[in-house]
């Protein structure tokens, strides 16, 4: 039997939302923009904007063969994400993910990741795993995220904390007892996250990331250091036409580990995403498709 490859966009997905270090956007992130409805009597304009989401990805063997599947559903209008559906190459349905929002679709103007309040995940057969509920700010940033496992016991409890301008600057980390497991701090420069750092509850620092940008503000290299400032990975990401067209892993002796190349589409969305170990050999192939949605934004109109 073959082994499945993780389907590793999604495990950096995760990541990505709370470290916010965006090295691609491939249509899953891209309702993540602050699109919290504006207060009453405040003077705004309303934008509209042609979004990409992805309404599939493809996960398939170095051999080209077919390892799973991921379906996206999506509301008929706006961005709201509603379910994720996860088949084997056989069109068997192994997990599904059910997003659940407050009064219907009135609170999607004001989340930030496009989660909602609740986000339910099932097994093929329908039993309910494990579900998170999500609580945010008036400004729709997202401040807790709590998982509970099918007994409705709390497993883990995240908290995020942000500036005025709504970046993230601290997300901490809770065992089932209440107790602090982590903490991460986040730096900025001229609204770029450059500094994310990893602390152990009692404060010491764990490890940290040095994330650096061109001149369009894109992120060119992401270097991680131990907590003792010794270098264990350096991410170089190289662009093309204003897309992202391969990412480089390297270890401290800035050996290859790893390769990432995309193939965009005219609009620099990936339609294929291939990974490869250090010696060049395809590892894992995603391939995605899209819908084109409409994103609605409000922006303050200056007096």
């Amino acid at each position: 039997m073959r082994r499945l490859f993780l389907p590793l966009m999604f495990l950096a997905g995760i990541i990505l939302m709370y470290s916010g270090c965006v090295s691609q956007d491939t249509g899953q992130i891209h309702d993540q923009g602050k699109t919290a409805a504006p207060e009453e009597g405040t003077e705004v304009k309303k934008v509209r904007e042609e979004v990409h989401l992805v309404s599939k990805e493809l996960s398939y063997y170095p051999d080209g063969v077919l390892a799973t599947y991921r379906v996206y559903t999506y509301a008929e209008e706006g961005v709201q994400k509603l379910e994720e559906e996860l088949y084997n190459s056989d069109d068997e349905l192994l997990e599904r993910k059910v997003f659940k929002y407050e009064n219907g679709n009135q609170r999607s103007k004001q989340t930030y990741q496009g989660l909602g309040e609740l986000l339910q995940t099932y097994d093929g057969n329908g039993e309910l795993i494990q579900y998170h509920i999500f609580k945010y700010s008036d400004a729709g940033l997202i401040t807790e995220d709590s998982l509970y496992d099918m007994n409705d016991e709390l497993r883990t409890r995240q908290e995020f904390e942000y500036d005025k301008g709504g970046n993230k600057t601290e997300w901490r980390v809770f065992n089932t007892d209440g107790a602090l497991l982590s903490y991460t701090g986040y730096e900025y420069e001229n609204g770029l996250n450059t500094v994310i750092k990893n602390h152990s509850p009692d404060g010491v620092l764990l490890d940290r990331f040095l994330l650096e940008y061109d001149s369009d503000a894109r992120l060119v290299k992401r270097t991680w250091f131990s907590g003792d400032g010794a270098v264990k990975q350096i991410r170089i990401f190289i662009y093309r036409n204003g897309g992202l067209i391969e990412e480089q892993v390297l270890l401290a002796n800035r050996s290859i580990r790893r390769k990432i190349i995309y193939t965009n589409n005219s609009s620099g969305d990936p339609l294929e995403v291939v990974y490869m170990d250090g010696a060049g050999n395809i590892r894992e192939i995603l391939a995605f498709e899209y819908v084109n949605r409409t994103r609605v934004t409000y922006t303050r109109v200056k007096e």
